[in-house]
Parts: C-alpha cells; sequence; structure tokens
C-alpha cells in the first residue's frame, strides 16, 4: 500500500490506466503472483501471461464488473477457497518458471 494514501498500490495503478471515461483494454495485467493466485481462485478469467521487462512475468485477466472489488478483497484479506488458492499458486509458479526458461 501506499504510505500516504490507503488505496492498494495495485488498485491505484488500475484506475490511473484506466480513467471512468476511457474505455479499458479487455486485459487487467499484474505481475503480483498472489494478487494473480487471489484473482484466478475467485473466479476471474486467466487469459495468459507474457514476458514483461526483465524476467518479470505479467498475468493476464479478462476485465470484468467487480475486478475493482476484488482487488479491495485482496487487499483487505478477502476469502479465498485456500485449495484453489494452493493449486493456483502452483499453477502460476509452473508459468513463471516456463517462461523464465524460454
Amino acid at each position: 500500500m501506499d504510505e500516504k494514501n490507503s488505496t492498494p498500490r495495485n488498485l491505484q495503478t488500475y484506475r490511473s490506466h484506466h480513467p471512468a471515461n476511457e474505455k479499458p483494454d479487455p486485459f487487467f495485467e499484474c505481475s503480483d503472483l498472489y494478487l494473480s493466485a487471489f484473482l484466478k481462485s475467485r473466479g476471474v478469467l486467466f487469459e495468459g501471461a507474457k514476458r514483461g521487462e526483465g524476467k518479470r512475468i505479467i498475468f493476464l485477466f479478462r476485465r470484468q464488473p467487480d475486478l475493482e472489488e476484488l482487488i479491495k478483497e485482496y487487499y483487505n484479506d478477502g476469502p479465498v477457497p485456500v485449495l484453489s488458492f494452493k493449486a493456483t499458486l502452483r499453477n502460476l509458479r509452473d508459468i513463471i518458471f516456463g517462461e523464465a526458461r524460454s
């Protein structure tokens, strides 16, 4: 979280890249492994991954109307099915290591 503001940095980035009057692109990009696992476990459609700057991997999710609320839930310790989260985390790590080897 930003020290000056209680809004999580990913949510600030989300808002700054997608002003209310502008049509957002159909994908939400996230390089935070745990937020990505949370979103995927909560049912946000995972579209894949791409390489960012350096060795960073960026996960792509289909935008949906409640995405901002789900991001807020993540930063407020929102509920997530534990076994689903664990399996998703393993899956995303496999993607990271597979992309890193490519």
